[in-house]
Parts: structure tokens; C-alpha cells; sequence
């Protein structure tokens, strides 16, 4: 599989051999119908003096602007030793 340059920048970069901090997220919007959202997809490995262990996490949030009583925001978290990280072409799997 061949990928472009402007791919390989958007490839995971975390090693696991250091502290690391990594986000993604595709956001869209229609302005006729006054809605938008996002997904948000973020890496934290903390520093090893941290008790915290490497996780990842997924946010979505849908916004209504004519119904403001139906925006949602959702959040999950698991250990990073769940999810699948390839590094050849952009896949997070939590």
C-alpha cells in the first residue's frame, strides 16, 4: 500500500518508549440545518513517574442549533493495551 506525503503526516506517531500526547478529529458541519459534530480520537502515554497508565479515548459531540436541548457529548476511555495502533496507513481501533 502506497500512501502520499500529506497521509504520512496524519500516521500515529507514539512509540510507547516515551511520554506522549496525540489527538485526532474529524469535525463537519450543515449550516442549513444548523447541525454539527465531532470526533475527537486521543493518545495519552504520561510520564513514568505519573501513576497513570496509557490510554486512549474517543469524544463525540453533536450540536443542534435549533434544538439546543439535543446537543450530546459522550466520552470513553480504556487502556491503551485495548486498542489496535497500525502504523503504516491512519487506523485507531479502541
Amino acid at each position: 500500500m502506497t500512501i502520499s506525503s500529506s497521509e504520512r503526516l496524519n500516521l500515529t506517531r507514539w512509540n510507547s518508549q516515551k511520554p506522549f500526547h496525540e489527538v485526532y478529529y474529524p469535525q463537519w458541519h450543515d449550516p442549513i440545518q444548523q447541525i454539527a459534530g465531532w470526533i475527537r480520537f486521543t493518545l495519552r502515554a504520561p510520564a513514568k513517574a505519573e501513576p497513570a497508565a496509557p490510554v486512549a479515548q474517543v469524544w463525540g459531540i453533536f450540536f443542534d442549533g435549533r434544538r439546543p436541548g439535543k446537543n450530546l457529548a459522550l466520552k470513553q476511555t480504556v487502556p491503551l493495551s485495548n486498542c489496535r495502533i497500525e502504523r503504516d496507513f491512519f487506523y485507531l481501533a479502541l
